[in-house]
């Protein structure tokens, strides 16, 4: 998984953290026996093409959609998003 982040962040009061192998060693492990137990649940996702991104804003600004959106480059990483 990729987050972008504004390089200003810091400017405006944002704090990112860095993720180490010692901050959560056992997160992957419990993460996958929540989702394997039906305890935790991905939200649904939809992808749309890059030159979509105008519509996924005014879809996100306007309450229209409660999954995650994302912007694909490529056709191939649609696919993989579904």
């Amino acid at each position: 998984m990729i987050t972008l982040a504004d390089e200003r962040a810091a400017d405006l009061g944002v704090r990112l953290s860095a993720p180490t192998p010692d901050r959560a060693p056992d997160a992957v492990e419990i993460g996958m026996q929540l989702l394997a137990s039906g305890e935790l649940r991905l939200r649904s996702q939809r992808a749309l093409p890059m030159s979509a991104a105008a519509e996924a804003h005014r879809l996100l600004e306007d309450g229209l959609v409660h999954d995650k959106l994302l912007l694909t480059t490529s056709p191939e990483l649609a696919e993989m998003a579904e």
